[in-house]
């Protein structure tokens, strides 16, 4: 695993001080095997997700942490 946005810390303070039901989601964000994405590809989708996910909002306003996760045979998630 390696980290690729966010501060761990700061993702748990807010979501252990929410008090509702749902305090966090998760999403996967994957790549086929033989797409190969060099860094710059995946920093862009990820920049992407993120004014999708968070858009309308100021930059202050998202809390998220990205970690990219590779896969025995290869495959990389990313999210």
């Amino acid at each position: 695993m390696e980290a690729l946005r966010g501060d761990p810390a700061h993702v748990a303070a807010v979501a252990n001080c929410l008090e509702t039901k749902w305090r966090y989601s998760s999403a996967v964000i994957a790549f086929h095997l033989d797409d190969r994405p060099i860094r710059k590809q995946i920093d862009q989708t990820l920049d992407e997700f993120e004014r999708t996910t968070y858009a309308g909002l100021d930059a202050d306003r998202g809390c998220w942490r990205g970690i990219e996760h590779a896969e025995r045979d290869g495959m990389v998630d990313n999210g």
